[in-house]
């Protein structure tokens, strides 16, 4: 049997771009953000933000052939309140519009919204593979976004795809939720819909964030995506571009992050990665016993799981087009409605870790993992970081009690690295899941209308240490393709499309207009 999750990896070996290369971002631009992110986790002050008419610029507008081709800008509205936090390349929104040049019903003209995923620059990929198919094969148009950072919005001195900052990320993260806002609005002033939103790999949870802050029941197609960033980025196949050095030595060596960032975080009751990676330590070896019985079980139940048959469109109305294509696909293709066996162990187990079990109430200092002496590691390594000891002493015949002194200081210094070390890597987990959990935003209006298409051997997004998207949004369907990430994204696009179809079909059987 093949291990499909091996291409991801090696994949992503071959790959010699680096994200975040100059670290964290500044700790005022983190704080301003976190701070920002609640308004956007809040979905009628979100809305609040932007003006109902908001202005659009269209650059271009002709017909060709079977298509009507669209292209536009606008001004971010996430550059009107962060100015000094967006490049000035990332500031102008521009977006490309494919649209059949003739609808087949003048009352339905669905448009869904393609959110870029990593490295996908311009808009020649989504027109290739999405727009133009989704037209000839169910009439669908298709609008896709340029991603901040991306194409004609990355800054001069980036290298492709290498976001300089982890700040970055969560300016893109905004950026694409309330440009989401302007584009929806104006695509209804326009007499289109249903609209919806779809995307792949990080596209598709870009598009998850989008749908938290519409105040209507929209399709949403997330493909390669799951109810959090933080696995990919701290134990997916892409962890291993990340500078982990440089993060680690920056948060060591500016106290904001500990002593404002940090207790932001764990003022957050759904920062669950942060939360299940302390209790873990707290709780090892027992934890990790727990773990590998998880896994075994986890296994059992994969094995023995039975894909279940496509479940077929009926009645839809509008002209809204059912595809037979799944029935020839069955072997490779597992659909799954509102909870997957597998995914809910996973969900479980975590649930399960949140409990906390530290029995060291006085936080004696010979305990690593508790607060205490945790600061009073840090403090110590910025001591020792800061001194330079240029003068040693001539050894004498009374040595050995010195020497093994020595070795017992320098254990006690590795064990303290050790320990920034971890918990340089909870800030890493905890400051994603702030800023990318979907547990802390904003449920979308009618889960029903979401299909999330999963990979079945991922090593880019792992889904065992978050709950699951099923979990936090109840009734939405889980769909499985066989192979890996990259395998999935380069060869499984026609489910992708059907699942897309197949979200307006539920749509307009549900919202008939």
């Amino acid at each position: 049997m093949i291990n499909w999750s091996t291409i991801d990896k090696v994949y992503r070996k071959l790959l010699l771009t680096q994200f975040f290369t100059k670290g964290w971002g500044k700790p005022d631009a983190i704080k301003r953000i976190f701070e920002f992110g609640k308004i956007l986790a809040d979905r009628p002050k979100c809305l609040a933000l932007i003006n109902e008419d908001y202005p659009i610029k269209i650059l271009r507008d002709e017909v060709k052939s079977q298509y009507r081709v669209l292209e536009g800008m606008f001004v971010s509205p996430f550059a009107q309140y962060l100015p000094d936090l967006v490049p000035e390349e990332v500031k102008t929104a521009r977006f490309e519009m494919i649209v059949p040049a003739c609808w087949r019903s003048e009352s339905y003209k669905p448009v869904c919204i393609h959110l870029a995923g990593t490295g996908d620059h311009g808009f020649w990929r989504r027109r290739v593979f999405t727009a133009k198919p989704l037209i000839k094969e169910y009439g669908i148009g298709s609008l896709s976004l340029e991603n901040p950072f991306y194409g004609c919005r990355k800054p001069k001195d980036q290298l492709r795809s290498s976001l300089h900052n982890v700040s970055d990320l969560f300016v893109m993260g905004g950026s694409l939720m309330l440009e989401s806002i302007v584009l929806l609005r104006w695509l209804e002033k326009n007499g289109y819909g249903p609209l919806g939103l779809s995307g792949v790999s990080m596209g598709g949870h870009m598009a998850t964030l989008a749908s938290t802050v519409w105040d209507k029941p929209i399709p949403l197609i997330p493909c390669l995506s799951w109810s959090s960033a933080t696995p990919a980025f701290t134990r997916g196949a892409m962890s291993g571009a990340i500078p982990w050095d440089l993060l680690r030595t920056q948060y060591v060596s500016h106290s904001e992050y500990e002593q404002e960032i940090k207790k932001q975080l764990l003022k957050c009751p759904k920062t669950d990665s942060f939360r299940l990676g302390k209790d873990f330590a707290l709780n090892f070896p027992e934890s990790y016993t727990d773990m590998n019985k998880f896994m075994s079980t986890s296994k059992t139940q994969s094995a023995r799981a039975t894909p279940s048959p496509s479940a077929a469109n009926s009645h839809c109305p509008h002209h809204c087009q059912h595809s037979d294509q799944g029935k020839s696909d069955q072997s490779e293709t597992q659909e799954c409605c509102s909870v997957s066996q597998n995914e809910g162990s996973n969900s479980n187990y975590a649930n399960n870790l949140t409990q906390p079990t530290c029995n060291h109430p006085h936080q004696s200092p010979a305990c690593k993992s508790c607060p205490r002496s945790i600061d009073e590691s840090r403090e110590s390594h910025r001591a020792n970081s800061s001194t330079n000891v240029s003068n040693n002493p001539t050894p004498t015949n009374d040595e050995p009690a010195k020497s093994n002194a020595a070795k017992s200081g320098h254990s006690e210094g590795r064990r303290e690295a050790i320990d920034l070390q971890a918990e340089a890597d909870d800030f890493m987990r905890g400051v994603m899941d702030v800023t990318t959990y979907l547990g802390n935003f904003s449920i979308p209006v009618d889960t029903q209308m979401v299909i999330s298409v999963l990979a079945t051997q991922d090593a880019y997004i792992p889904r065992d240490s978050v709950p699951g998207l099923h979990t936090i949004w109840p009734g939405i369907e889980l769909r499985y393709v066989s192979g890996s990430h990259v395998t999935a994204a380069l060869f499984k696009q026609r489910h992708f499309r059907q699942a897309i179809n197949d979200a307006f079909c539920k749509y307009c059987r549900k919202y008939p207009t």
